[in-house]
């Protein structure tokens, strides 16, 4: 497994985590920043945070680079939004924590890309396989095709 892609699995557990407490006990977590909802929205935030936490470790098992660099973008941009709703006063300040989590991530991601690529250009026989190959050529497909064939 690539440095990005064990950066991606660990941000999307915590993706599983935060969603499925928002889903399950949103005052839970809330609490913890002095905020409570009764709001049936944040159980649905919380469903597409898990969601979300789904595609990343499926692209993370997958080794899917396009997601690995799509995600840092798009995590810089949830901190960024969520810091100018904050000092624009639209949201609780103390929401745009989640926002510097992103952040963390997207960088630590970032830099996980680079190093994957340095080692790659040295050792360019470490690229991982493609998404469901297996030994000797033999996968899923194969199999699925023979069975046609029958």
């Amino acid at each position: 497994m690539s440095r990005a892609a064990f950066s991606i699995k660990l941000f999307a557990a915590y993706l599983f985590l935060s969603g499925a407490v928002f889903v399950i006990a949103p005052n839970l977590l809330l609490s913890l920043f002095g905020i409570s909802s009764a709001e049936g929205w944040v159980r649905i935030v919380g469903l597409l945070v898990f969601n979300i936490g789904a595609y990343g470790w499926v692209a993370a098992r997958n080794e899917y680079k396009a997601f690995f660099v799509a995600s840092v973008w798009m995590r810089v941009e949830v901190w960024l939004v969520l810091t100018v709703l904050a000092v624009l006063g639209l949201i609780p300040p103390v929401i745009a924590l989640f926002g510097v989590a992103d952040l963390i991530g997207g960088v630590w991601t970032h830099y996980c890309l680079r190093s994957d690529a340095r080692v790659l250009k040295r050792f360019p026989t470490l690229a991982p396989a493609p998404a469901g190959a297996t030994p000797m050529g033999a996968g899923r497909m194969s199999s699925i095709a023979h069975l046609e064939e029958v």
